[in-house]
């Protein structure tokens, strides 16, 4: 427990233990390497501690470096156990008994280190004290994990998500009360069932293969399904780690069968709600030729036959049908872009995507004086017929938003980092407010009214393709700067 001074005896295991011999002091030192342990000796009269073995380097001390008092000891232990150390010393004094206490000594490093002590007094003929003899060890790892079990205990009580600790037999050793609520099953119950008891499949494999994967990848995450006692079936994410102690394996479970029924919901309202917008929009398209047709027929029969006032109103009819069939046709490709699955796998080179969108827009192009240049563009995972669209309405609301009388300059570019493409489409237009640039996204939004011509659809429909293949789209612009529209595409 002590240190000890730079007495004759530091240089010694046994010191000044009365009666040792040869053979006893060469036990007494297999014992203090094997176990690393310190000796001490405190000749309580005279206040005089000697030391043995590990002691010092227990305390991280330099050899010789302790003075040898009971204040000097007492100094090296820690400011928050000095007085509980003194009161149990005191205590088994008193009623003779021998010590043993766990306490912290503090290093001259700052570092805290744990020790246990025990130790034995020695009383004269006349029962008064004048030796305390003991040992100390270094508890300091198995305190420290004393303390990891105790965290991890109360945050294996406390979680919300499902626990479990299952062994090489796929039985369960133990079980949080969170997995007691999830499986249906009282914790003492859980212990001892298989995990095959509960899972009906992993990721559509068989419990049997899915356990032999993960035993090879040590590491596992996904969903799968769980059959309680009473036949009800849960969705369940997990995250397992095999052998996390020797021969045990940890897994959390969560709960998100809620979830999954409200995003099968979801699902569902946005299939129909696509579906009466298809179904809407092309049902309006023959009346909607009809009205053109008609109002057209109405212009060249009769205008200039009527007053002035009858021929605007032919006009105004004219326009509001065509600027009808106009929203409905975007409407109708919102919808169809919306109704199409992602495309994993497939590959678009973005040069020829470009190319193809440049000679659809060929003649606004012409008529426009725009120039559309670019850099080389990569191979990306996506679908070349939607980058296509996705191209096409980029060039078209630059063309649209330019500024009068300055042809407008189109260029396309592309860098790439560790996780993303990153396509620009720069003009030199008009440029947007700041506060406008998430709301040029949606559906129908148009900022300048019928002054410039379109549905306000378009950069909808980027946005949407571009979100179905996993990317991100956003412009960055100041107000007669022109604009540069972002894409991040995953590589």
């Amino acid at each position: 427990m002590h240190p000890s001074n730079g007495s004759d005896e530091t240089s010694t295991p046994a010191g000044d233990w009365p009666g040792s011999d040869q053979q006893a002091e060469e036990t007494l030192r297999l014992a203090l390497d094997t176990g690393r342990l310190g000796i001490w000796n405190w000749s309580i009269p005279d206040d005089r501690i000697t030391r043995g073995g590990y002691h010092e380097q227990l305390f991280g001390l330099a050899p010789g470096s302790f003075a040898g008092s009971y204040e000097e000891f007492l100094a090296c232990v820690h400011p928050g156990d000095r007085e509980p150390v003194k009161r149990e010393i005191a205590r088994c004094l008193e009623l003779r008994e021998e010590y043993c206490q766990e306490y912290r000594v503090l290093w001259p490093d700052g570092t805290e280190h744990w020790i246990e002590g025990r130790a034995r007094f020695h009383f004269d003929s006349r029962g008064q004290p004048v030796r305390m003899i003991g040992v100390v060890q270094d508890i300091t790892p198995r305190k420290l994990m004393a303390q990891h079990q105790a965290r991890f205990q109360a945050l294996f009580e406390a979680a919300q998500d499902a626990v479990l600790i299952a062994d090489d037999e796929r039985r369960y050793v133990d079980a949080n009360p969170a997995a007691s609520s999830l499986f249906g099953v009282e914790r003492e119950n859980l212990r001892g069932r298989r995990v095959d008891e509960f899972i009906e499949d992993v990721k559509g494999d068989s419990v049997d293969y899915a356990w032999q994967n993960f035993q090879v990848e040590g590491i596992q995450r996904g969903e799968c399904r769980l059959l309680r006692p009473d036949n009800t079936a849960h969705h369940v994410e997990y995250s397992a780690r095999a052998n996390f102690a020797p021969g045990l394996h940890l897994s959390i479970l969560r709960d998100v069968t809620e979830r999954k029924k409200a995003e099968e919901a979801v699902l569902r309202q946005t299939a129909e709600l696509q579906q009466f917008a298809y179904v809407a929009s092309h049902d309006l398209q023959e009346p909607l030729r009809a009205m053109v047709s008609f109002s057209q027929m109405l212009m060249k029969r009769y205008q200039g036959q009527l007053d002035q006032e009858a021929d605007q109103f032919l006009t105004y009819i004219t326009a509001g049908a065509h600027r009808m069939k106009n929203l409905i046709d975007s409407l109708l490709a919102y919808s169809q872009v919306s109704s199409l699955e992602p495309v994993a796998h497939a590959a678009a080179a973005l040069e020829t995507s470009l190319h193809c969108a440049t000679v659809n827009l060929e003649t606004l192009i012409r008529e426009t004086g725009a120039t559309v240049t670019h850099d080389e563009l990569p191979l990306v995972k996506a679908d070349h017929v939607q980058c296509v669209q996705l191209f096409q309405n980029l060039i078209d609301n630059a063309i649209k938003y330019r500024k009068p009388g300055l042809p407008p300059r189109i260029h396309v570019s592309a860098a790439e980092n560790a996780r993303e493409w990153l396509v620009s489409v720069r003009d030199n237009g008009i440029g947007i407010e700041k506060m406008h640039r998430e709301l040029i996204f949606g559906v129908f939004k148009r900022l300048h009214g019928n002054d410039i011509p379109g549905t306000g659809i378009g950069l909808a429909i980027c946005k949407r393709i571009i979100e179905r293949s996993g990317g991100r789209i956003w412009v960055e612009s100041e107000p007669g700067q022109g604009s540069t529209f972002k894409l991040a595409i995953p590589r």
